[in-house]
């Protein structure tokens, strides 16, 4: 007979997960975590807090290390059972029903990711102060889909909402006055973006240690600004900086790696070296291969390929290539979104 485990053998593995995680060593956490799903089951009810306490850690874990199909399914298992067991409006419910809306938000399940996390604000809002983090946190992630799905007022309303929350100065502004200048560009804003991305990096240079992944992903979405205006080219180095950052937390191939390449790309191709901007391009798709390939990021990494392709005197792929990037972001998000006006544009330039 197989001996129980002991419930703080459990209560220890979870514990030495978080921490892992809490320090960025993701690829330890996770199989501490998943272990401690295990031993908890073997232990409790399936509807037990501690299962489901166990359940959440392990599905961010996933997600960590990239695993968006597998941490969607753990925590919308998570979510169900506090749901039928905690009821919808209990804190852990609550935790986990943002926590799948953030696996769905990877996978580009944005209306879903939307009405998710909105309905954990509407708790939120009748419970917690203005000002408190975790409010804050729920309504910058909220805007995160809205703005993916071009519903960008929608997502400007999130966002301005949590920067009355977060003040302009908090470590939480980073990412909210980030949010407000990625709605800017998606408007075709260019100066009004520029202000807010220079408003988030000089908060984040007074506020965190170089290197924080807030600046980090502060740093990614200034380069799209770059890239729309033209001035790529400037943007190797930043890019080149970021990847060797996130290099020491995530393994290539990683969504996290690939949504840093993915710009890089572009800046080669700004830069007028097409064929180094191939071989990153194709580095950008392997580590989107965590994302489903209807994906509008995929699809725009396929029309710069194409582009790569083009300007390398390779025609027919590369038109090839740029239709096929096209029509995968026209199906994600829409023909009328900021991601397929750029995919378009690529395209007629290319005569195509």
């Amino acid at each position: 007979a197989s001996m129980r485990p002991h419930p703080l053998a459990a209560e220890a593995l979870l514990h030495l997960a978080m921490i892992r995680r809490l320090r960025s060593q993701l690829y330890d956490a996770e199989p501490l975590a998943a272990s401690a799903v295990v031993m908890r089951e073997a232990l409790y009810d399936p509807l037990h807090p501690d299962v489901i306490e166990a359940l959440g850690e392990w599905g961010v874990a996933l997600r960590d290390v990239g695993r968006y199909e597998e941490s969607e399914r753990v925590l919308h298992d998570a979510l169900d059972r506090a749901n039928r067991s905690l009821g919808y409006d209990h804190n852990m419910t609550l935790t986990m029903r943002e926590r799948w809306g953030t696996a769905l938000y990877h996978l580009g399940r944005y209306e879903e990711a939307a009405a998710t996390v909105d309905s954990s604000i509407a708790v939120k809002r009748e419970r917690l102060e203005p000002n408190d983090a975790n409010y804050i946190m729920a309504l910058s992630r909220a805007g995160d889909p809205y703005w993916m799905d071009s519903r960008l007022d929608l997502a400007e309303a999130r966002y301005q909402d949590a920067l009355v929350g977060a003040g302009r100065d908090g470590t939480y502004s980073i990412l909210v006055l980030d949010g407000l200048a990625n709605i800017a560009l998606a408007r075709a804003d260019h100066a009004l973006a520029e202000r807010l991305f220079e408003e988030s990096l000089a908060v984040a240079a007074e506020r965190l240690r170089p290197g924080h992944r807030y600046t980090q992903t502060v740093r990614v979405d200034r380069a799209h600004l770059r890239i729309a205006q033209g001035r790529g080219a400037e943007m190797i180095d930043t890019l080149e900086n970021v990847l060797e950052i996130r290099g020491e937390v995530f393994r290539e191939p990683h969504p996290a790696i690939g949504r840093a390449l993915h710009p890089l790309g572009a800046a080669y191709l700004a830069a007028g070296e097409p064929a180094r901007a191939e071989s990153v391009l194709l580095r950008a798709l392997e580590s989107y291969a965590e994302i489903p390939e209807t994906h509008w990021r995929v699809g725009d990494v396929s029309s710069l390929l194409g582009a790569a392709l083009l300007a390398q005197g390779r025609r027919t792929d590369g038109i090839r290539l740029q239709r096929e990037g096209h029509a995968t972001v026209v199906a994600h998000v829409g023909a009328d979104s900021w991601q397929a006006r750029a995919t378009a544009a690529r395209l007629a330039a290319a005569g195509g």
